[in-house]
């Protein structure tokens, strides 16, 4: 028998072309990632998050305060994010961000970062695996519509 757990969300999302979200609004990059965000290192987990150990005191204070750095994301290549974070509902803090980098002629990056920080009485083991599901999901929704929008493309040019 498991438990069923849902929450509620109301997220404000802003868009950030041309560069993307300026850093001085991300988490710094954390020096135990550096190697692991783009070599593929095995400090990752199966659903491609990279886990890393909490921040403590005064780390946590800013850390909070400010948007996620999207660990795979690759150094050098502009970018364009939208992020989001909690307005209100049944989280302390919710937010993240999607980062977009074309990485060819043909090929996008698509990187995910999120921050949760769940009420005091609601246990964190409940909610990650659950989390990490749901980006899995919308990961492989993003990749299919963006191939089909990629297909269609293909066609509308070969037709002209």
């Amino acid at each position: 028998m498991g438990v069923k757990f849902s929450a509620a969300v109301t997220l404000r999302c802003c868009e950030h072309q041309n560069g993307g979200l300026p850093e001085a609004l991300m988490t710094p990059v954390p020096a135990a990632a550096l190697g692991a965000s783009s070599s593929g290192g095995s400090s990752g987990s199966a659903s491609g998050s990279v886990d890393l150990p909490p921040p403590s005191g005064s780390e946590l204070a800013s850390v909070e305060a400010l948007f996620p750095f999207p660990l795979t994301s690759v150094p050098g290549v502009s970018s364009s994010d939208i992020t989001f974070e909690l307005v209100e509902g049944d989280f302390q803090a919710f937010r993240g961000i999607w980062r977009m980098q074309q990485t060819g002629d043909s090929s996008t990056l698509l990187s995910y970062a999120l921050f949760v920080k769940p009420q005091a009485w609601l246990p964190v083991a409940l909610i990650q695996g659950r989390i990490e599901n749901e980006v899995v999901r919308n990961l492989e929704a993003v990749g299919k519509y963006a191939e089909a929008q990629f297909k269609l493309k293909e066609q509308q040019v070969a037709q002209q």
